[in-house]
């Protein structure tokens, strides 16, 4: 057989309409698929340039923890959102996978099967309501990268976050945070979550200890009245609180106040014991005297008929023999050594209206005739239309050196009070025969002042000189008394006994 030339097999002809029907569809399927992918590129370019993002950020971050931290609170890839904030709602992107992996609650609230992970799943927005947007900021930041910026105000919000989400470093992490950070301002809010959160670690028992030593100042801070019921009344039944039975009174009656405006009540005294509850049988009206009970107890309607009658007759005869309710037992706190006050004036009164002007700045210089240790100052309340008002302590010796710098908030309240207690975060040592100074500047007017000072006082044993200042009464007087301890052995735990 001879060669077969390619001639021999000329090429088809193809007709038009068979092309169409088997090349078109893959040439059409290749140009769409190209087009899907430079058009997917160029919109994820367009979408970082919106954004303000680089498009080859991922190159300069050679760790998945840097890529993490370059993802925390960004729109980038997001596929949910939180609406955070009690009040005024902030919104906060972020990434389900990563807040997945972190915490089995959300695995279960984004992945899990079922209707509710239909539901959350279905919605690109879930609302927080129980927590501010910067504490859910410091859980997410975390979750996404193992660092957490905390301080004294967000580590107790950030903890009860770690423990409602199951994030249980990040709680130990908060709990060391707080517990080598705890004052006296910021004990009440510690404690709450203590309580609310059933943390048994020692930290509460930390709390319980500063709040025992510090208990009149801590009834009279801004937070007690934000404070829940069950920690009022632990609170209220412990035995070892150093503070006046007056004080704690005036406390619970400021939380129940509070109490009513978040269920919408009546302000009354019927309402405010109402809300009280149990808590209120645990006051020790019988540990006040007969003057104090008369003067903030038995007219304000907190009592019945018959049981002022009572506490009238357990004053003139024995409480073990009339039908009282409250605890007669002493506060074991007030068992030990007292800290007394010398009140520097006779009588006090009104600023007159034209005077007020503030920030204020006045000064009190005196010496001692024997040691002791100064624990604080009582101040009268300001004149604010706001919530508190902030003052500053300073005590200086006889060479301007500074002895103690202390922030104190003086609050604006409903009770009859003309003063508070400002109670420095330790005692102060003093020598006798050193004249000292305290000076105190407030950010508001206050709205009462001494009258008839005196130079000279005798208070338990104790002989205080005070030294005049220049300028008239009204900018002197304002400091109507010192809290001291005589210094026979070390200064032991607060308990306030009546004025000298």
């Amino acid at each position: 057989m001879g060669e077969v030339g390619m001639d021999a097999f000329p090429p088809k002809k193809l007709d038009s309409r068979q092309d169409s029907k088997l090349d078109r569809p893959v040439i059409e399927t290749r140009l769409d698929s190209r087009m899907d992918y430079y058009g997917s590129k160029l919109a994820l370019r367009a979408s970082l340039r919106y954004t303000g993002e680089d498009d080859q950020w991922q190159t300069s971050r050679s760790s998945l923890r840097e890529r993490n931290k370059y993802m925390f609170n960004r729109e980038l890839f997001s596929d949910v959102r939180f609406l955070v904030g009690r009040t005024e709602k902030t919104s906060i992107p972020a990434h389900r996978y990563v807040l997945a992996i972190s915490s089995p609650v959300f695995s279960s609230l984004f992945y899990a099967f079922g209707a509710l992970q239909a539901e959350v799943t279905s919605r690109e927005q879930v609302e927080i309501s129980e927590c501010e947007p910067e504490s859910f900021l410091e859980m997410l930041r975390y979750m996404y990268y193992d660092e957490v910026q905390l301080t004294t105000d967000n580590a107790p919000e950030v903890l009860f976050l770690a423990r409602k989400y199951l994030i249980p470093s990040l709680a130990e992490i908060c709990t060391e945070f707080i517990a080598s950070n705890l004052t006296v301002a910021n004990t009440l809010p510690v404690l709450d979550h203590c309580c609310l959160l059933g943390v048994s670690n020692g930290l509460e028992k930390q709390c319980w200890t500063i709040i025992d030593q510090h208990a009149s100042e801590v009834a009279q801070d801004h937070q007690f009245v934000e404070i829940d019921h069950r920690t009022l009344t632990a609170f209220l039944k412990r035995d070892s609180l150093v503070a006046k039975e007056t004080v704690l009174f005036q406390a619970a009656v400021r939380w129940a106040g509070r109490e009513c405006q978040r269920l919408s009540l009546p302000l009354t005294a019927e309402n405010r014991r109402e809300v009280l509850g149990d808590a209120f049988y645990s006051i020790r009206f019988p540990l006040m005297s007969m003057k104090e009970f008369t003067e903030n107890v038995a007219q304000s309607s907190y009592l019945s008929h018959e049981e002022v009658a009572n506490m009238y007759i357990g004053f003139n005869s024995n409480f073990q023999s009339c039908n009282v309710k409250f605890p007669t037992e002493p506060r074991a706190g007030l068992l030990q050594e007292a800290v007394f006050r010398c009140t520097r004036f006779e009588s006090t009164a009104l600023r007159p209206k034209w005077t007020t002007v503030a920030p204020q700045q006045f000064t009190v210089k005196f010496k001692v005739s024997q040691p002791i240790s100064i624990m604080g100052i009582a101040l009268f309340t300001a004149v604010t239309q706001s919530a508190s008002s902030s003052v500053r302590v300073e005590l200086r010796d006889d060479r301007d050196s500074v002895l103690t710098s202390h922030q104190a908030n003086l609050d604006n309240r409903d009770d009859d009070s003309d003063t508070q207690d400002v109670i420095f975060s330790k005692g102060i040592k003093l020598q006798n025969d050193v004249i000292y100074s305290i000076t105190v500047t407030s950010e508001e007017t206050l709205q009462r002042f001494g009258q008839g000072p005196m130079s000279e006082i005798n208070c338990e044993g104790v002989q205080f000189e005070f030294f005049e200042e220049s300028g008239d009464e009204l900018e002197t007087g304002y400091i109507p008394e010192l809290l001291f301890q005589p210094l026979k052995e070390a200064p032991s735990s607060m308990a306030f006994v009546e004025d000298c």
